[in-house]
């Protein structure tokens, strides 16, 4: 299954980089989640992500956030780690 095509019992229906370092996430449930990924750009998880150009190649196949950009290894993110990332602050 390529990046675009979804199966069915997905989690995510849409993504879209906004500026900022900011994503709009629509999951299949309809809810909107905007995203500020700024803080998690120091981080040895998601630091690659601060090349604007790997951030804005976001895509989905509606069970990954995939940012992807040639040369680098591509980053990806499931559901699960995504709603951590939205409810919990581990910065703390």
């Amino acid at each position: 299954m390529s990046i675009g095509q979804k199966k069915k019992g997905s989690y995510f229906r849409s993504v879209r980089a906004m500026p900022a370092h900011h994503l709009e996430v629509i999951m299949e449930t309809g809810s909107i989640i905007r995203f500020d990924f700024r803080p998690k750009l120091n981080t040895a998880r998601f630091g690659m992500l601060i090349d604007e150009a790997l951030f804005q190649s976001v895509e989905t196949d509606g069970d990954y956030l995939i940012f992807y950009k040639e040369g680098m290894m591509p980053v990806k993110i499931t559901a699960s780690e995504f709603m951590d990332l939205v409810l919990i602050d581990r910065s703390k």
